[in-house]
């Protein structure tokens, strides 16, 4: 932690120097993003290390159920977020196995979870999720992130309307593009997707992100530059 607030200094300093005597935009740039880059390395590095300390042990906590659950053979997957722990710090986020609990998106639960090993893929690491464990003794506290509960309701409601007004087929494709739940494709009509090379756009990517920025744009032009904004601006300019 010490070495990364060092070169966050460093950085900052280099920064400023570059910034002040060169005064070229490019190289700001360049410079901020490289930098970002780095510290973010180091800091994974830096997580990364940390977790191997706690490898093997078990620690009962409070935790937030912060994707929706599958089920993979014979057992449940799903990531968590530490709230309280004996062990591992707030915002802590684990991959998890378990059997049997009930639990779902959003859900605040409590339970025993063994830190089984780090985590080294790259999805996993652009998530901050750096480990792997296995949860038993899971209990549901009977409340739910404000946040993410708000997010399972509207994601419910989009499901039911999609559902009630669509075939299935239609249903499981439309819901895929819009919310990236593929659960309810089928394994041959999934594998037909990928052999389609169409795979990538269930899932969240830039197709979702230019819909979500276009309405964004349109709501706020239509809110705050309106005809009559336009008129006025038109006004004082002559």
């Amino acid at each position: 932690s010490k070495f990364i607030l060092f070169l966050i200094g460093v950085g900052v300093i280099a920064l400023i120097f570059t910034f002040h005597y060169k005064q070229k935009s490019a190289y700001f740039v360049v410079f901020l993003f490289v930098f970002a880059v780095i510290v973010s390395e180091f800091y994974q590095i830096a997580e990364k290390e940390k977790i191997k300390d706690y490898n093997g042990n078990t620690c009962y906590g409070e935790y937030t159920v912060i994707t929706e659950p599958k089920i993979a053979d014979s057992y449940y997957t799903a990531t968590v977020e530490v709230l309280k722990s004996e062990i591992l710090e707030k915002g802590t986020k684990i991959s998890v196995i378990y059997n049997g609990a009930n639990i779902e998106f959003s859900d605040i639960i409590k339970a025993d979870i063994t830190i089984k090993s780090a985590n080294t893929s790259a999805y996993c690491y652009s998530q901050k999720i750096y480990c792997n464990g296995t949860m038993k003794s899971v209990t549901k506290t009977g409340k739910r992130d404000f946040v993410l509960g708000k997010v399972r309701s509207l994601r419910k409601y989009i499901s039911f309307k999609i559902h009630k007004n669509f075939g299935y087929a239609e249903f499981a494709t439309i819901l895929a593009l819009i919310t990236s739940d593929k659960s309810y494709f089928g394994n041959e009509f999934y594998n037909n997707v990928k052999s389609a090379g169409v795979a990538h756009i269930m899932v969240v990517s830039g197709l979702h992100l230019s819909i979500i920025v276009t309405f964004l744009l349109a709501f706020t032009k239509k809110i705050f530059y309106n005809r009559y904004l336009k008129a006025f601006t038109i006004w004082q300019r002559n």
